[in-house]
């Protein structure tokens, strides 16, 4: 899954190993983040922590699970 974030011309992908890789579309500059926010590594040192979590959190339980 890919989001773009809407303020700040991010690219939020989830990735394989659970990480989520964010490009800064402007600065062309990538960073990956674990699923709560902190950096872990690349050029990109901070990005939105809600979007990250969005995208790399926890899925959700479906309806009929609850």
């Amino acid at each position: 899954m890919q989001v773009r974030h809407p303020l700040y011309n991010q690219l939020f992908e989830q990735q394989p190993d659970g990480l989520v890789r964010v490009e800064d579309l402007d600065q062309r500059k990538v960073g990956y983040f674990d699923r709560h926010g902190r950096h872990v590594r690349g050029e990109l040192t901070w990005a939105d922590p809600q979007l990250i979590d969005w995208v790399g959190g926890r899925p959700l339980p479906l309806a009929h699970e609850s």
